[in-house]
């Protein structure tokens, strides 16, 4: 039997492309889910981050620049 009569296994996609396809996946999911129900809701900074593919650090960046949309107060202060 010679060599070129064994099947050649499938090539493994190395850990970096696993990680890239797992985010595309996470930001397509988080895509579907924020426009779903069709009604305007507030984000949560990690899902910003999955939906833009930036680091909260830039996203805090680009609010500061009035590149991105401002994050709005839910609650009052803590202090008494």
């Amino acid at each position: 039997m010679s060599t070129s009569d064994y099947k050649r296994k499938p090539k493994r996609s190395s850990r970096r492309e696993r990680r890239r396809e797992m985010r595309e996946e996470a930001r397509a999911q988080a895509r579907l889910a924020a426009t779903a129900s069709g009604a305007r809701r507030i984000l949560r900074i990690a899902e910003v981050e999955i939906m833009t593919g930036k680091a909260r650090t830039q996203i805090y960046d680009e609010i500061q620049k009035g590149i991105f949309r401002r994050d709005c107060r839910m609650a009052g202060s803590a202090h008494r």
